[in-house]
């Protein structure tokens, strides 16, 4: 058997090109007038192409089946079949071509998050950290560009409006600049003053990216992530939850001064939102009416932006538990993870992208999510003294 072994750093620039990659392909699209699928599908070949060489690579000739992994796989058999029997027999169900769903749910999705999580070890923290929040500024600085030099909007009016691109959405960007925040506060933790400084205005980009962006949905995963944070953190927990409670008002009492878009949408409430209440209403009554199989996974003219109950209406009530119970893994993981103190990042973005995928996205999407969540549970699978001991080679046979 041909083998060979793959750089930890085109590991980094694999995991980095799925977190914050695409913004820039998408602003680069827009700033030199190329059509966006010229830009994107190259940039989703080069993605999966590196997903099956990770995977390909790491192949050993003996495997064993983890519960976690079997349940994974387990559901991701029952949603591709779906996709599939939905193909051939309500093809009119799907809301685009059914050769989309397959490029994204298995070429974005999920081979790339099987691939990350073969090789978490290979992830140098701070490398990675460095290289997110460098890619993800450029991807917020060439964006303002695109508002400046293709929409035409003035600098002074950045933050009074919900701004987006044709290629990029508010809440994307909105959760490009969170990303940046959180990176960039685990890059202060370098001892270098140059670089606390460094990271401390790439935490100000970020900030101006989320108020920018108009979106609620992430200055809800940042207010998640500081309270799963302080949770973790239970022998400071008192110093921890003083932070939060502090420092997330405080932050929005700086906006308040202005007449940001943001704030508006924040005071109207996070969860008054009629047109969702009635998307969830339609959802349950879906589900009523296929408890056991499922609706197929478009059986709503709009999607339930909750990947929960996608999960539900979309599988029926088995494959929503199967989703419910790797969620909650997901979690207990990212708490640990968070405790542990070690590559913690993983775990501050899982947190992000799982109360993301609460309010927005789909499961043939979610590429972030899906691949933090398989990261943070084996990272936190790796700190088990059973695991331990059988070293890191055993790691990398859990998967098939």
């Amino acid at each position: 058997m041909l083998k060979f072994r793959l750089s930890p750093g085109f590991c980094c620039f694999f995991a980095v090109a799925i977190i914050v990659g695409y913004p820039v392909v998408a602003a680069m699209s827009e700033l030199f007038g190329i059509n966006n699928r010229l830009t994107s599908v190259p940039y989703r070949a080069i993605v999966f192409l590196s997903a099956l060489l990770i995977i390909g690579a790491s192949v050993q000739k003996q495997f064993r089946l983890t519960f976690f992994w079997a349940i994974w796989w387990l559901f991701w058999i029952l949603y591709l079949s779906r996709l599939l029997l939905d193909g051939i027999f309500v093809p009119e169900t799907l809301l685009i071509p059914i050769s989309e769903y397959w490029m994204q749910a298995v070429g974005v999705c999920l081979l790339p998050a099987v691939a990350v999580a073969i090789k978490f070890n290979a992830l140098r923290e701070r490398s990675v950290v460095s290289a997110i929040v460098a890619v993800g500024v450029l991807g917020l600085v060439l964006t303002g560009l695109v508002f400046i030099k293709k929409e035409g909007i003035p600098l002074s009016e950045f933050f009074s409006g919900r701004l987006e691109t044709p290629t990029l959405n508010p809440i994307a960007l909105g959760h490009l600049a969170v990303t940046v925040m959180l990176m960039s506060l685990c890059g202060m933790r370098a001892h270098s003053l140059w670089a606390k400084l460094i990271y401390s205005g790439c935490f100000v980009i970020g900030a101006a990216g989320l108020v920018a962006s108009g979106s609620r949905g992430p200055i809800l995963s940042l207010i998640a992530v500081a309270f799963v944070w302080a949770i973790s953190k239970r022998r400071n927990f008192v110093m921890a939850a003083t932070a939060t409670i502090i420092v997330v008002p405080a932050f929005l009492l700086f906006l308040a001064g202005s007449d940001s878009y943001i704030i508006h949408r924040v005071s109207t409430g996070f969860f008054e939102d009629a047109g969702r209440a009635d998307i969830y209403r339609q959802a349950f009554n879906v589900f009523l009416d296929n408890i056991f199989l499922g609706g197929g996974v478009e059986p709503m003219a709009n999607y339930p932006h909750n990947l929960l109950v996608e999960s539900f209406i979309a599988l029926g009530i088995f494959g929503g538990f199967i989703f419910t119970w790797m969620l909650i893994q997901g979690w207990l993981s990212a708490i640990k993870v968070m405790a542990a103190g070690r590559n913690d990042w993983i775990a501050i973005l899982f947190v992000q992208y799982a109360a993301f995928v609460m309010v927005s996205s789909s499961l043939y999407i979610a590429n972030v999510f899906w691949m933090m969540l398989a990261c943070v549970v084996q990272l936190a699978r790796s700190y088990d003294g059973v695991e331990a001991s059988h070293g890191m080679a055993v790691k990398n046979k859990e998967f098939f």
